[in-house]
């Protein structure tokens, strides 16, 4: 068990509710030659060398693994208490019953597809797009569609929204059958951050299920929302387009970040005689700034658009190229933005209305 809960603990703390509800959900559950830990939402299933059947506290057991144990022993006792020694040392303390857990959900599941590492690395690179908005249950997760022999992806809080497309083409991916869901946040995390082998994928009612090697699975409830219509979105007509270098926008935009509106943080770009010039006001501190780059290339009209730049530094950031094609279509439009070399992503940007507009 020393070698299990070593490895299973980092896993548990970001699985566990801060504040659980139930007192039991700050336990977890050894049983049937498993050990297992939820919050109700995710669900964490690795095989261990012990049969018997009891709780852990995992407060009480990150205290016990600071030490570094060498050896660890678990002895349970009578009236719902625990012993565990470890290194000479042996603390006793009071568990509450299996019996209470909560069961692995129990839905008819069918297989999708194998995702290898790369796919969810891919997935979490978009919780920087991810809303933390409580009051968009929808916004607050990976939008993931498997259809046709395509898989694609997106994150957006409603402002600013990452596209990822063909994500078929990474190598050992395989699917055998059509998914589309909202995969929680919390559970990219830990299926980018803790595993590293292929995954098999299973869906169902409401629930996606991940079996990895050595018979390590995870359970994670889908966002049952309603998701933007992510192909209409993209498929607006964008008749401008703008190349420029990426570090110039971006050292400009860093630039102007600092002297916008604290709340607001507003900029306006203007298109104009082969350059974008970036400007910002703080009316309250009486500060202008303004700075300017040339265009690479440019086809379309001219343009004066405001942007939060906080917004437009991290879609810039997230361009996987030297130079950014920027695409858009009025003052009121959302903007694209894209690599100029092969790569899965589309970054979206919906503008500020500027007060003279």
């Amino acid at each position: 068990m020393l070698h299990e809960l070593r490895a299973f603990l980092p896993m548990a703390e970001k699985v566990k509710a801060r504040n659980p509800t139930l007192t039991i959900l700050n336990y977890l559950c050894v049983e049937n030659g498993s050990m297992r830990l939820t919050d109700l939402e995710t669900t964490i299933i690795i095989p261990c060398d012990d049969n018997r059947s009891y709780t852990l506290p995992i407060a009480i057991m990150k205290q016990i693994f600071k030490q570094r144990p060498g050896t660890l022993e678990i002895q349970p006792l009578e009236d719902n208490k625990m012993k565990v020694q470890f290194d000479g040392n042996a603390v006793t303390f009071p568990v509450m019953s299996v019996e209470e857990y909560p069961s692995i959900p129990k839905q008819t599941f069918k297989k999708v597809g194998v995702w290898p590492k790369e796919i969810f690395l891919q997935l979490y690179k978009q919780l920087d797009f991810v809303s933390n908005d409580e009051l968009k249950p929808a916004l607050n997760g990976v939008w993931i569609k498997q259809e046709n022999d395509a898989l694609m992806s997106c994150a957006t809080d409603g402002h600013y929204m990452e596209f990822a497309e063909n994500l078929q083409d990474i190598e050992n991916y395989k699917m055998t059958g059509n998914f589309e869901g909202i995969l929680s946040a919390k559970a990219v995390g830990i299926m980018a951050r803790f595993f590293r082998s292929n995954v098999t994928v299973y869906s169902g009612e409401n629930y996606i299920r991940f079996e990895l090697p050595n018979k390590i699975q995870v359970y994670s409830r889908l966002i049952d929302e309603q998701y933007p219509d992510v192909a209409a979105i993209l498929n607006q007509e964008k008749s401008n387009t703008i190349t420029v270098d990426k570090k110039e926008l971006l050292r400009a935009v860093n630039s102007c970040l600092s002297f916008t509106n604290s709340e607001t943080k507003l900029g306006v770009l203007t298109v104009k005689n082969g350059a974008i010039s970036i400007t910002a006001r703080d009316y309250e501190k009486a500060i202008e700034f303004n700075t300017s780059i040339p265009t690479v290339k440019r086809k379309g009209v001219e343009i004066e658009i405001g942007f939060n730049m906080a917004f437009l530094e991290k879609v810039i950031k997230s361009v996987n190229s030297d130079k950014i094609i920027w695409l858009y279509e009025d003052i009121v439009s959302a903007s694209l933005f894209r690599s100029t070399e092969p790569d899965h992503r589309t970054n979206l940007l919906m503008p500020v209305r500027l007060e003279e507009n």
